[in-house]
């Protein structure tokens, strides 16, 4: 009975910060525009526009991908103040007048959702989001622009489906790529996903991993004291406290257990490979012609600066390059994970790096100017 009654207080606690954290930790991201569309297979995603700005505005679009259980709401936390800074991507770019898009993949956030008792359930896997979601969205976005390619910033597994999509797809819609936190084999790369590793197959059997759910009753506690489970995101002392815990609580969301078994080939000797294993894409990495820059954070425990630079010498030519951040490499503060997108210093540090990186490779205008 003592043991049933425990049980019971602590299912009662984790529920209470659950919904503590759904309630506390929302944030209206400040797009100006959201768009829906359809997938070959019936999907219902959203698309977050932030317009350009400025009297005279380059227009040109460019696709932020969120990462593996993330959601658009990460490059626009909607956070911070004078002492905690909490940067913006998608606002940065729009005010230099890029056109700006952010996505949900499938199943979270502002995109339709999956569930248990109906079509749209937790069945799917990292080729959906390769084959199906992602062109779906480059050409979407396209066909709203004057461009006839775009450039294509990707957090996480967001660069590394970028690399996929090349990969598969050549280059004629991708004008540039960066990756931030990204790479196509992590074996011999000090990523700390490694030891979670043999538990992948296991992971396979569930439909639904509800890493939205842990997010949201761990995100009272982050930025407040020093653990390992917030080292694992990003680097807590660029990190402001309110920006940890919104990427906790409001940034993340459930996925399936058949996309954490295909993402954990990237462990595997030849890196990411298709469900089935027929395709194995540091093998077509020849392929990928598009300019890609590659960002990492010296105290990136999931994907090191060692990965970053053997991702780019995957790909031909001299086109591609490396941008690296934290103490060694002569910044202010160290750097991890998510923080290269939101961290304290990530506008004056990060952001450079990437509007330098898009000016030198501006996209092409299209024959035909289309209506937006």
């Amino acid at each position: 009975m003592c043991i049933i009654f425990g049980i019971l207080i602590v299912i009662t606690i984790l529920a209470g910060l659950y919904l503590f954290s759904k309630l506390k930790y929302t944030t209206g991201t400040r797009q100006d525009e959201t768009h829906f569309i359809t997938t070959s297979d019936g999907w219902r995603l959203a698309l977050h526009r932030y317009r350009p700005q400025g009297a005279k505005p380059r227009s040109e679009p460019v696709f932020l991908h969120h990462g593996l259980t993330c959601s658009h709401i990460g490059f626009d936390l909607n956070v911070g103040n004078e002492k905690h800074p909490v940067p913006s991507l998608a606002l940065w770019l729009a005010a230099k007048g890029y056109d700006v898009w952010s996505c949900d993949l499938r199943g979270r956030d502002a995109s339709e959702h999956a569930g248990h008792f109906h079509e749209k359930n937790w069945d799917w896997n990292v080729d959906d989001y390769i084959e199906k979601d992602n062109p779906a969205i480059v050409d979407y976005i396209l066909s709203k622009s004057s461009y006839k390619n775009l450039h294509w910033i990707g957090h996480s597994m967001g660069g590394i489906l970028l690399f996929c999509y090349c990969a598969l797809n050549g280059s004629p819609k991708i004008a540039s790529g960066i990756s931030a936190g990204s790479g196509l084999d992590y074996t011999d790369t000090g990523s700390h996903y490694q030891p979670l590793i043999p538990y992948a197959g296991i992971a396979g059997k569930f439909g639904r991993i509800p890493a939205g759910v842990f997010g949201k009753v761990f995100a009272p506690f982050c930025g407040r004291i020093n653990n390992m489970f917030e080292a694992f995101n990003y680097y807590p002392k660029n990190t402001a406290p309110k920006a940890a815990r919104m990427i906790h609580g409001a940034a993340l969301f459930d996925t399936t257990g058949k996309v954490f078994h295909q993402m954990a080939s990237l462990f595997t000797p030849g890196g990411l490979r298709s469900a089935d294993g027929r395709t194995i894409y540091t093998e077509l990495a020849g392929k990928v012609t598009t300019p890609m820059l590659l960002l990492a954070g010296d105290k990136d425990i999931q994907a090191s600066p060692q990965l970053g630079e053997k991702t780019r010498k995957l790909f031909p030519g001299d086109d591609h390059q490396t941008a690296f951040f934290g103490k060694e490499y002569g910044h202010i503060e160290h750097y991890g994970h998510f923080d290269l997108l939101c961290g304290l210093r990530a506008e004056i540090e990060v952001y450079p790096h990437i509007i330098h990186w898009l000016e030198a490779h501006p996209a092409k205008k299209a024959r035909a100017k289309k209506k937006a």
